[in-house]
């Protein structure tokens, strides 16, 4: 377990030809914005950070904004959930996996960034989009919009959520 600044990790992979980490949970509660980095340095050990754990930052009362570092290739179940306030957020290249409820009560969420065009029906949790705001746009990649309208749509996305 790792902390550095106001943010904690965990070591998922010790191996010395590719550390990595879970950003496990932002552990200053007033922040409004977050980043969480490709890489952290430990003990002269450069981690790349690949996932965010279940509940990561579950009821961040202040949180209006968070940037994911672009190794990251897995967001778990209810990873934002009761982030009341949080406005945007911009899901990375290499992210395949969803996990469930991960914008439960995210109500003033206005845009969801999605770069990456590797999500399918099997590494996105049903539902993944559930309590996510009416009022939200999510943007995906031009090539995607089609299959992921449709996916998301069956992984909880109301009906009256924008894709662009």
């Amino acid at each position: 377990n790792v902390t550095k600044t106001a943010n904690s990790y965990i070591v998922t992979s010790a191996s010395e030809k590719s550390p990595e980490v879970a950003y496990k949970a932002c552990t200053k509660a007033s922040a409004s914005a977050i980043t969480i980095p490709a890489t952290i340095e430990v003990n002269r050990i450069t981690y790349k950070v690949t996932s965010i754990a279940a509940n990561a930052c579950k009821n961040q009362k202040k949180l209006k904004k968070i940037t994911i570092g672009s190794n990251v290739v897995s967001i778990g179940d209810g990873a934002f959930t009761n982030c009341a306030v949080l406005k945007t957020i911009t899901l990375p290249k290499k992210l395949t996996k969803l996990g469930k409820q991960a914008f439960k009560g995210c109500k003033k969420l206005k845009t969801i960034t999605i770069k990456s065009t590797k999500m399918t029906a099997k590494t996105i949790s049903a539902n993944a989009f559930k309590g996510v705001g009416t009022k939200t746009t999510i943007k995906v990649p031009r090539s995607k919009k089609k299959a992921y309208k449709e996916l998301f749509r069956k992984k909880g996305l109301s009906n009256k959520v924008k894709i662009k």
